[in-house]
């Protein structure tokens, strides 16, 4: 499947910085529609969820995001978050 544009995560990321939380809650959803296999955008929409003060769905998405890492490195900052919502 292909990669989703680049344009994407860097709009996503400038959501996310402005505290447009629903915009970046659309875009990941719409990343993980084309790679449900992302990691790095359930962890990410989990985050904007975290910010939307939207706990349970934070967490199912970080849990899904750990779930779908593949090394430790990815697998450090997803867990320190949950670890911290907990």
């Amino acid at each position: 499947e292909p990669a989703p544009p680049p344009a994407v995560p860097n709009r996503v990321l400038v959501y996310t910085d402005q505290e447009q939380s629903d915009k970046s809650i659309a875009d990941f959803t719409a990343a993980i529609q084309i790679d449900a296999q992302n990691s790095q955008a359930y962890f990410r929409r989990g985050l904007a969820y975290e910010k939307k003060n939207n706990r349970s769905a934070a967490l199912s998405d970080l849990r899904r995001a750990l779930a779908l890492a593949q090394t430790d490195d990815e697998k450090a900052p997803i867990q320190a978050e949950l670890d911290r919502l907990k």
